[in-house]
Order: C-alpha cells, then structure tokens, then sequence
C-alpha cells in the first residue's frame, strides 16, 4: 500500500454496528477506524477471528465489555482485546464517546456478532 493521507470526510462511514464508524486505513497489516457514539449508544456485541484489537478513547466515557467484565473508560484510556474475546462498549456520559479502534492484521470479513441477553 502507498502512503496516502485520508480526512475525515473521505473516510468511510459504517453504521450498521452502532454508533457511526469512519474507516480511514485498509491498509495491507493494519486497520484504522474512529467510533462516535451518543450518550447511551452501545456498540454490537462482537469478536474478531484473527485480528488483534486496540481501542483508544479520545473524547467522553463509557464502559467496555471484555468477555465478561463491564470496564469503566475514559479519555486517555487504551484497551487491548486479543482475537477471540467478546467486546462491546456504551457511552455512559452525557457527552460524545470517540474511540479509535487499530486491528493488526486487518478486519477482512471475519468479524462475529454476538447475541447478548442482559
């Protein structure tokens, strides 16, 4: 892949898992992507088949679930997720949650729903 230089209306917009996803890299080793959730809004649950995941929140609040424990988060906070393992988040602020999500190697179709009963 070639250096190339992605703004934030270029980048790709995915809503079909909550909130709005805006892909900026598919590259050939990494995936980049940045999350904007309402207060309230929760993710899908979900895992990753092969991909390593790192979420780094940049904006807000909110707890993230990994496998079975309900984390709190906030600005500054960054969270590891090894493939295979259960994850979700919500915004429990009052404000936007902006997360980052880096997938090493890339997510290419092997994401997983998950049902979740609470």
């Amino acid at each position: 892949m070639e250096a190339k230089v992605v703004r934030e209306e270029e980048a790709r917009k995915i809503t079909e898992f909550g909130g709005v996803i805006k892909e900026y890299v598919m590259g050939d080793t990494v995936h980049f992507l940045v999350g904007y959730f309402k207060p309230g809004e929760t993710m899908k649950p979900h895992y990753h088949v092969e991909p390593e995941e790192v979420y780094y929140v940049i904006k807000g609040r909110g707890k993230v679930l990994l496998g079975e424990d309900w984390i709190p988060v906030e600005k500054g906070t960054a969270i590891y997720i090894p493939p295979k393992l259960v994850h979700t988040l919500t915004n429990t602020g009052d404000e936007e949650l902006v997360m980052a999500f880096l997938h090493a190697p890339p997510e290419k179709g092997t994401l997983k729903l998950v049902e979740r009963k609470e």
